[in-house]
């Protein structure tokens, strides 16, 4: 059974969760693994992390349910030993062996395709395949690729454009918060684990770097606009949690409920294999005989299905010959009758495939994808020659298409009600587009003719709903004097009312609502109801329009979310307005994700969102979620400056409010690097000695990041304290540990973090500045100057031309020793000589005697300079 942390997967059979994962195809990471005494993630269990960004937990297991396939294990770090792809294998020093699933030829000897290979079509499609899950896991056999549906992944693949993501802690590698960057490539992280890393060149100013994507099951990234991984066999696909039990080769395992036949008596089967790959393929599986090579390509008529899955195929020659077959040889032919109604798939791919060795494929024959059409003749073989209304009559492999139901309502003779249902259906074409252009008289006939068939769909939708979304009142009007269903849904589970709002036609959502349309129709896949939508769509309008008609402003969708969390995501302020000028808005309602309004506008830094529903409902302020973030917390974590000033000061949170870990949200901003909500947290009061359940201050954390983390970045912008270091030549401590960084440390110590206390691990702040020291002798004279330039600099300018600022404008007296020449700092202007010159009346000393008969202010504090004493005058420091 494959569970684990960082495999990459899609939707899996037992699948109902909407599009939380982005829609079919769409590929997520497992980044937690569920346990028996997990609460939120029993046994059976994982977390996936989509790679929209989307969290959630899904079934593998529990319940006897399976939510997943397994797109890739690679990135988990499952390798198959010394076994190369046969199609990619490298040489050399760059010799990898296959990781991920392993696809081992059934009939060729000692031939292997890694995934990649297996599902680009490498090698001959008819034959059978095992596939090996990991080194130690039983085989498990595949029937051929020839004809198996095939699904397009999407995601973060080379190509798509990403943003930061869940795990992202690489500061402003991006460029900042909301910066967008390209996938250049997927690649292996060393030996430990594969295609678990995402090379992104970022296009705002960030720089191109190296981002997990599953490695360790970390995601630094999120889909800003997905690309294609490619086209997989979904069937083909682990199902992730299911043990497929022991399966031997050459025998496939019949009885398991994932594995059952595929094929029943009575069934119509041709072999589609060659010769010579039949002969080897019937080793075991009822044997060889030449004379098997005659029927070929030969429809015949599945008789029996062995006790070992074997099939038992007759044919219908003079002699009715039976023969045994193993199934992978076989595949099922759809039985048409002349006169039958098809529809053709309206996948362009999938058809195109099948067209192989059936007709072939033109591209004019892209007209009757999705279209019905009526059977006119069946080949000896199974194909199908199909005649659509308007288009040419092609010849179509059976596989691309599906029987239309005759509705039991017809009557007649079978041969007229064929007839007329035949038209019928050729002509909703022709139906649709008089709905949509708004042609009376032909919907009129059509429901004087046909009034049982009014609510007939095409491609899963009823001409009500196209009328409705193309706004044509009159014809919506002569529907449903004909009884068409304003409940009807289409395969969405959207109404026509939907539609309307989807079409955004303010008039045509009046009038249905008129006519008895239900206004808070839910959809059945997303729960949205037309406000819902009509947010969405941003039309004022249409959400005027719904509110007058009493829309219900706290309808929830399948991710709990109202129409107000959809217009504060969005930042559609006058959508906002109109809501929570509504009657009775809920805006203590929280989604699926645990956000109520305030909380989500604060995690999504609409500022603008925040002030209102302040104004609206103050008391939400200092909510907290069930992990105990506030909106203070949310804005704080993500950076979102206007954010924190609109809740400290029009909000009046709480700044030194503790979450369930007991961090409060100038941990967060420090933990971050983000300057600005720093410096403003502690002016309007934070408290930097409150401990988090580590026992850290804010300037443990800021010590910590700068001892372990080279690579912390600040965000420096809305930062005052950041201009004392401007101008700072810091080369002598490294470029690792730039001023920025240094600037909070010395800030947090100017704001009055004390530092002897100490943390659960013993470590003051004192400690941690001696193990920085080690590396980097200079960084505690560094920080001892900073930090009191700062302080000078703040009181300053907060006492102006009081008592306070005459006393700064004379330099304290001196107590210290001076500084011998080899410790002295380099200058900070030309890096040549030692700092050797103090201004006064500040008192600093950061440049060298010709450097300093330049300056007219201090580079600092931008004091005027009034008079400059020189190491020959023997001052101290």
């Amino acid at each position: 059974m494959i569970e684990l942390v960082g495999t990459r997967v899609i939707r899996g059979p037992d699948w109902h969760w909407a599009d939380q994962d982005g829609g079919p195809g769409s590929v997520g990471t497992v980044v937690e693994v569920g346990r028996a005494d997990a609460n939120t993630s029993p046994e059976g269990t994982v977390v996936v992390l989509w790679d929209n960004g989307y969290r959630s937990n899904y079934r593998t297991g529990f319940q006897n349910a399976y939510d997943l396939r397994v797109v890739d294990t690679g990135p988990a770090g499952v390798k198959h030993g010394d076994v190369l792809c046969n199609e990619c294998k490298h040489t050399g020093s760059d010799k990898k062996p296959i990781s991920g699933c392993r696809w081992e030829c059934r009939i060729c000897d000692d031939y292997d395709l890694c995934s990649l290979c297996y599902m680009s079509n490498m090698h001959d499609l008819g034959h059978i395949f095992y596939r090996h899950d990991s080194e130690s896991s039983q085989v498990v056999e595949m029937p051929t690729r020839r004809n198996s549906h095939t699904v397009e992944l999407k995601g973060i693949f080379a190509g798509a454009k990403v943003t930061r993501g869940a795990s992202w802690t690489w500061g402003n590698q991006d460029g900042g918060e909301g910066k967008v960057g390209e996938v250049v490539e997927i690649q292996n992280w060393q030996k430990e684990s594969y295609r678990s890393v995402a090379n992104v060149k970022w296009t705002s100013g960030g720089t191109a770097n190296l981002y997990r994507l599953g490695h360790k099951g970390q995601v630094d990234l999120k889909a800003h606009s997905p690309s294609s991984g490619g086209m997989v066999y979904i069937d083909h696909l682990p199902i992730l949690g299911y043990s497929n039990g022991e399966v031997s080769k050459p025998q496939r395992n019949f009885n398991s409920p994932r594995h059952r036949p595929v094929l029943n008596i009575g069934d119509k089967v041709k072999v589609l294999v060659t010769a010579e790959e039949l002969q080897k393929m019937q080793v075991g599986h009822g044997g060889w005989n030449s004379r098997m090579a005659e029927f070929i390509g030969k429809v015949g008529v599945v008789h029996r299905v062995t006790d070992r899955g074997d099939i038992r195929v007759q044919y219908n020659n003079s002699s009715n010959q039976r023969w045994t077959f193993h199934p992978g040889v076989l595949t099922k032919v759809h039985a048409f009758l002349v006169g039958d109604l098809v529809r053709v798939s309206d996948d362009l791919e999938a058809v195109k495939e099948n067209q192989e060795g059936h007709g072939d494929w033109v591209d004019a024959m892209r007209g009757v994808l999705g279209k019905v059409g009526q059977v006119q003749e069946v080949y000896s073989d199974g194909d199908l020659r199909v005649a659509v209304k308007g288009q040419p009559v092609w010849t179509l492999n059976p596989l691309s298409v599906k029987a239309v139901p005759v509705t039991p309502e017809r009557k007649g003779k079978p041969s007229e009600d064929i007839k007329n249902i035949a038209d019928l259906t050729a002509m909703f074409g022709e139906l649709e587009i008089a709905s949509a252009t708004g042609r009376k008289d032909m919907i009129k006939e059509f429901v004087t003719v046909h009034p049982n068939n009014v609510d007939m769909k095409s491609a899963g939708k009823t001409l009500l709903q196209i009328a409705a979304h193309e706004g044509k009142i009159e014809i919506a009007e002569i529907l449903l004097d004909a009884n068409a269903s304003l409940d009807e849904v289409d395969d969405e589970g959207d109404t026509a009312l939907h539609y309307a709002a989807f079409g955004q036609k303010a008039e045509m959502l009046k009038y249905l609502i008129s006519r008895g349309a239900s206004v808070d129709f839910p959809s059945r896949k997303q729960q949205t109801t037309a406000l819902h939508v009509s947010v969405i769509k941003n039309n004022i309008e249409c959400v005027s329009v719904l509110l007058k008609c009493q829309a219900n402003v706290n309808a929830q969708d399948c991710f709990g979310d109202t129409p107000v969390h959809d217009a504060v995501g969005k930042g559609y302020d006058a959508i906002l307005n109109l809501l929570l000028k509504s009657p009775n808005p809920d805006l203590m309602l929280r989604n699926k994700r645990g956000f109520n309004a305030l909380q989500h506008a604060a995690l999504k830094g609409n500022d603008y969102a925040v002030k209102k529903l302040i104004e609206v409902g103050p008391l939400m302020v200092n909510v907290k979620k069930d992990d105990g973030f506030t909106p203070l917390h949310l804005s704080a974590l993500n950076g979102h400056f206007s954010v924190v000033v609109a809740l400290l000061n029009e909000g009046n949170a709480d700044v030194n409010v503790c979450n369930n870990r007991k961090q409060t949200p100038l941990h967060l901003a420090v933990n971050q690097g983000e300057g600005g909500v720093i410096e403003q947290l502690l002016v309007m009061g934070a408290n930097p000695n409150m401990q988090d359940d580590n026992g850290d201050t804010a300037l443990h954390i800021a010590l910590s990041k700068a001892c372990g983390k080279p690579d912390y970045q600040v965000n420096g912008a809305n930062c005052g304290f950041l201009a004392n270091f401007e101008g700072i030549n810091h080369s002598k401590f490294g470029e690792a540990y730039g001023c920025a960084g240094l600037a909070i440390i010395s800030y947090l110590i100017f704001m009055g973090n004390d530092l002897d206390i100490a943390n659960n691990r013993k470590e003051t702040a004192v400690n941690l500045v001696n193990q920085l020291a080690k590396h980097f002798p200079l960084i505690l004279d560094l920080i001892k100057l900073h930090s009191s330039n700062t302080d000078r600099q703040s009181r300053s300018i907060e006492s102006g031309t009081t008592e306070k600022s005459q006393e700064i404008l004379t330099p304290p007296p001196s107590t210290s020793k001076p500084v011998p020449p080899m410790n002295l700092l380099e200058c900070s202007v030309c890096s040549e000589q030692d700092q050797n010159v103090r201004f006064e009346p500040c008192g600093d000393v950061v440049v060298c005697e010709e450097c300093a008969g330049r300056m007219k202010k201090c580079l600092f504090c931008h004091f005027p300079i009034q008079k400059l004493v020189t190491k020959c005058e023997s001052f101290t420091f």
